[in-house]
């Protein structure tokens, strides 16, 4: 079975707001190759992570139109434990997200989604 997803532990909504605490599983397909002997989670696949959450949790639709602010400031490995917090801005379409654990922030940015065809 491949693994493509994070093991949530606990998901919470609140209004505009997302917070997703979930463990990296060991067995990650995204760790083939990434790197040998020290699996990390690419950050494509942390960001591939905030939208699809947003999409599921808020039910927001558009294509990413951009990414601005996007910092990866710790690498996020193998059976870390972390939470994924996620604000949505609708009057400006932006999706503000963050990946943190109690040892640091691993990654934040924000996704500025297109508007959708009618």
């Amino acid at each position: 079975m491949t693994v493509v997803d994070p093991r949530v532990l606990r998901e919470t909504v609140d209004g505009s707001t997302v917070r997703i605490d979930f463990v990296v599983p060991d067995d990650l397909e995204y760790f083939d190759g990434h790197f040998p002997g020290v699996p990390i989670v690419p950050g494509v696949v942390q960001i591939k992570w905030a939208i699809e959450s947003a999409r599921r949790c808020l039910t927001i639709s558009g294509a990413v139109a951009r990414i601005e602010a996007l910092k990866f400031q710790q690498i996020m490995q193998a059976g870390a434990q972390i939470t994924l917090q996620l604000e949505y801005a609708a009057e400006s379409r932006k999706l503000y997200f963050a990946f943190e654990s109690e040892q640091a922030r691993h990654s934040s940015g924000r996704i500025v989604l297109a508007e959708s065809a009618s």
